[in-house]
């Protein structure tokens, strides 16, 4: 490697450029948990159901009522590998390091923000997915937001609160977040209970405000999902997902695949970057490689929502 390309072009120094790169950001990364696993296979614990229930009074003295074991199952789930390449051509850099380096910078930049998108999008396909190893998303329900008899808070109670509760067992939560479409948030913002009860409160303000502001009423979070191209919601579509259930969503990164990251660490990282000299001596290609698995661990308190 040349020199003056090597200082730039070293894994650390490659990899500090990444750092350096901003973090595009995804609307659904703060509900995964992340987590870097040794290999391909990530394993996930299924609970069985064993929620305890009444049972019949026992004599005074008399036997205690024996209660069946209950095992949990152990479901496995394997990353997949993504990976592009951008060509840093040597005379780019004018014959001058500082060049050199804001070429290198803006083609990371780019590589992250590519690996962010796809992210993202996998994430978000683990929210869409009406079903996967785990088990299976309910029916949609329908809500007609844009009708003005339309009780809201009494519908989310009914058909998504009742809903998730069950699917959750005794599973505790601390609310309820919605994302939704354009549309649906549309509707939303005209919908006639929310501004009457608006009108009347110290938070009348939000008819005013800024339209895309995350919304908090009937104890629900109310929060648009700004997708772009294959990253969006269905049309007139909401999810309802619930708050604070500890390891609900998850996010797994293997470690990469190359001689090169050999004894850089055992665990998976989101990351790897690298970069390789072309055969024609003309640069270099710079990669950037990630090796996720997304999947939501309770599909079933999941709740899909049409608009009426």
């Amino acid at each position: 490697m040349d020199p003056i390309f090597a200082q730039y072009l070293n894994p650390a120094a490659i990899l500090a450029s990444v750092a350096r790169a901003p973090l595009t950001p995804g609307q659904l990364a703060p509900f995964f948990d992340t987590e870097g696993i040794p290999g391909l296979t990530a394993y996930i614990n299924d609970p069985a159901d064993d929620t305890p229930k009444p049972t019949a009074a026992i004599a005074r003295g008399g036997p205690r009522m024996p209660i069946a074991a209950v095992e949990d199952v152990v479901k496995t789930l394997t990353t997949t590998t993504y990976g592009w390449e951008k060509a840093l051509y040597a005379d780019s850099s004018l014959g001058r390091p500082e060049v050199l380096q804001q070429r290198i910078d803006k083609i990371t930049a780019w590589l992250r923000k590519q690996a962010d998108v796809q992210h993202e999008y996998l994430r978000l396909q683990a929210v869409l997915a009406a079903s996967n190893v785990m088990g299976s998303r309910p029916a949609a329900v329908v809500i007609a937001l844009s009708t003005d008899a339309t009780k809201v808070q009494k519908e989310i109670f009914d058909k998504v609160v009742v809903l998730m509760e069950a699917a959750l067992g005794g599973l505790t939560y601390s609310g309820i977040h919605l994302f939704t479409d354009n549309g649906f948030w549309s509707a939303w913002l005209g919908n006639k209970e929310r501004r009457d009860t608006l009108i009347q409160s110290p938070q009348s303000g939000e008819l005013r405000a800024d339209p895309r502001v995350i919304s908090d009423f009937g104890g629900v979070v109310w929060e648009r999902y700004r997708g772009k191209g294959a990253t969006q919601l269905p049309t007139n579509t909401a999810f309802a997902i619930p708050m604070g259930v500890s390891g609900l969503f998850r996010q797994v990164f293997s470690p990469d695949d190359t001689l090169q990251s050999i004894g850089q660490g055992e665990i998976g990282e989101p990351y790897y970057p690298n970069a390789w000299l072309l055969e024609d001596d003309k640069g270099y290609r710079l990669t950037m490689q990630t090796h996720p698995a997304m999947i939501c661990t309770r599909p079933d308190c999941i709740l899909e929502i049409h608009l009426s």
